[in-house]
């Protein structure tokens, strides 16, 4: 599937500030699921962009010193996506929870430990066993499980939470949004032992289907590393498995590894965020070279 994405963030500021100082993380990963063809990052005020690639994606960062009251941020991204069926490949019978043996633990320790955002919690391990009853033996068959739990315990609530909410203050509720659902799924797996980490990036749906939740916004979902060596993602805010659909952007231990921007700046603390973000689904193949731009 060819999805091209248009990624627009513009922040306006109630007086003029400067020095301003930004990070992204929107260009989307190339790995096995995917592959970035075309990335196209423009700043206005116009700054110089630069760039610095990790195992975890792609990070552009840029200074913008002149007096601004507005900064708006365009990410245009075309993208391949190859995982048709996310449900091949995957153990639902046989108990494979061996696999994580203590070279396993040691190998991924960074994906099992608590975070600031995904503390150890002790209605983690409540949930954990709630789901282990209910699934079958493998580990697949848990996160399967675990993910339509999620789905059904929590309720999908804009505005209910922000970025900086702990797990155990969006627990009080359970209302919040994916990033929130995926950081309680990632608490939930590391109690059991398997190794995960957040996920930023997109998801689509087409016109004919029910939209899902955050197809205007970046997503978050989790991937598990499963038996075998291979990750696999599970999409808790929408009980899916990651597709062919989704767009992976930037991975991490939680939303503070992957934010999709971040920044800070000089001047009046008042400012106004406005996020669109446009997915589509490209209706033919392109038939021109197609080379990867990082020029703004």
């Amino acid at each position: 599937m060819l999805l091209r994405i248009i990624h627009r963030t513009r922040s306006v500021y109630a007086r003029p500030v400067t020095e301003s100082h930004h990070q992204v993380r929107l260009m989307p990963l190339t790995d096995e699921d995917q592959s970035c063809l075309q990335f196209h990052l423009t700043t206005q005020p116009l700054a110089r962009v630069r760039s610095f690639s990790t195992p975890s994606g792609n990070t552009h960062h840029f200074n913008i010193r002149s007096p601004h009251r507005q900064l708006e941020i365009t990410a245009e991204s075309l993208v391949e996506t190859r995982r048709d069926n996310p449900f091949e490949g995957l153990n639902l019978v046989t108990d494979d929870w061996s696999f994580y043996a203590e070279d396993v633990f040691q190998d991924y320790a960074e994906f099992l430990a608590p975070t600031r955002l995904v503390p150890a919690h002790p209605e983690s391990a409540r949930i954990a066993r709630v789901a282990r009853r209910k699934a079958g033996a493998s580990v697949a068959s848990f996160a399967i499980t675990l993910t339509r739990l999620l789905s059904h315990l929590l309720t999908y609530a804009p505005g209910a939470t922000s970025t900086h909410t702990r797990l155990d203050e969006f627990l009080q509720n359970r209302r919040g949004v994916c990033q929130d659902f995926a950081h309680l799924m990632l608490a939930v797996c590391r109690s059991q032992r398997i190794p995960c980490r957040y996920v930023s990036g997109y998801v689509y749906s087409p016109p004919a289907e029910a939209p899902t939740h955050a197809e205007q916004a970046t997503h978050a979902w989790v991937e598990c590393l499963l038996p075998g060596g291979v990750w696999r993602g599970f999409d808790p805010t929408n009980d899916l498995l990651a597709n062919a659909r989704y767009v992976k952007a930037h991975w991490g231990r939680d939303y503070a590894d992957a934010a999709p921007t971040c920044g800070v700046y000089r001047g009046a603390a008042d400012q106004r965020l406005q996020v669109e973000v446009k997915v589509e689904a490209v209706p033919h193949p392109v038939h021109e070279p197609i080379s990867l731009d990082l020029t703004h």
